[in-house]
């Protein structure tokens, strides 16, 4: 019987060491910190019609999946899409409301909100889109990357 202690005591060892500790009050309000301050630069570059922020945390993974409206994107494709879009814009305003942190684990966060765009096209007309964004945020080799997102839209009037 003793010679099962020792196979049970290091696999009871390694199980608990394997298991994260919950993520306090304080490292929960630092991470959401860190997240919205991502969002807060790549949607201010949005509005300046620019995507170096969003650039820098897209995941070039080729299983990741980002989606606008239903449809699915890869990472260079969404953004050569974004860049097309931006092109043909004069400017756009863009509100954020009910921004929420979803911290998931350390390495791990879900960010949504509801956004409100009017953008001006070159030759002077005015499109307004709200949408309700997901974002998944994960920390890998010590950089938050975003490995999904889901932008739902409706036009508005």
């Amino acid at each position: 019987m003793h010679k099962y202690y020792i196979p049970l005591l290091i696999a009871l060892t390694l199980l608990i060491a394997a298991c994260e500790r919950p993520v306090k009050r304080e490292e929960s309000s630092a991470l959401n910190q860190e997240i919205n301050s991502y969002m807060v630069q790549i949607l201010s570059e949005a509005e300046e019609l620019k995507m170096d922020a969003l650039q820098d945390v897209l995941d070039d993974s080729p299983s990741n999946r980002f989606y606008e409206n239903g449809k699915a994107y890869r990472r260079n494709l969404y953004l050569q899409t974004l860049t097309a879009r931006y092109q043909d814009l004069e400017s756009q305003k863009i509100e954020v409301f009910e921004p929420r942190s979803i911290v998931m684990g350390r390495k791990s966060v879900v960010w949504t909100a509801q956004i409100s765009t009017r953008s001006t096209d070159k030759e002077g007309n005015t499109h307004a889109v709200s949408s309700s964004e997901t974002w998944v945020w994960q920390k890998i080799d010590n950089y938050w990357r975003v490995l999904h997102f889901n932008s739902a839209w409706a036009i508005s009037k």
